[in-house]
């Protein structure tokens, strides 16, 4: 989910795939609280939002990122009922971790596009 109305640059709220993180980590990253947080998940994000911004113009760069725990609710409105992500809902019934996104200094859990933890 692509969040950055009137900020200085795109960050994005993304939910795990489970069964590709475990592909790929040899095990599934468990929630801590709101987010996911695996110290290698996490780099090999990094690593993967900076090959992003490499490859594209600045308009496409994506700075930030969270991995959330909790997928989207159809209680709170954030899937439509054809199937797909309301991204205004999302993002207002996410507002907390949206500024996590842009806060300064960058909270433990926000993914620094190519800062490896």
């Amino acid at each position: 989910m692509l969040a950055g109305e009137n900020r200085d640059y795109l960050s994005v709220l993304a939910w795990l795939n489970a069964a590709e993180a475990g592909k790929l980590l040899g095990e599934v990253p468990q929630p801590d609280g709101d987010l996911v947080v695996h110290e290698t998940l996490h780099a090999h994000l990094a690593r993967a939002l900076a090959a992003h911004n490499d490859a594209l113009g600045s308009a496409a760069r994506i700075e930030r990122l969270i991995v959330m725990a909790q997928p989207a609710s159809l209680d709170a409105g954030e899937i439509t009922d054809k199937g797909y992500v309301n991204q205004r809902k999302v993002l207002a019934h996410r507002t907390r971790l949206v500024e996590m996104l842009y806060a300064d200094p960058v909270p433990g859990g926000v993914i620094v596009a190519g800062k490896i933890p």
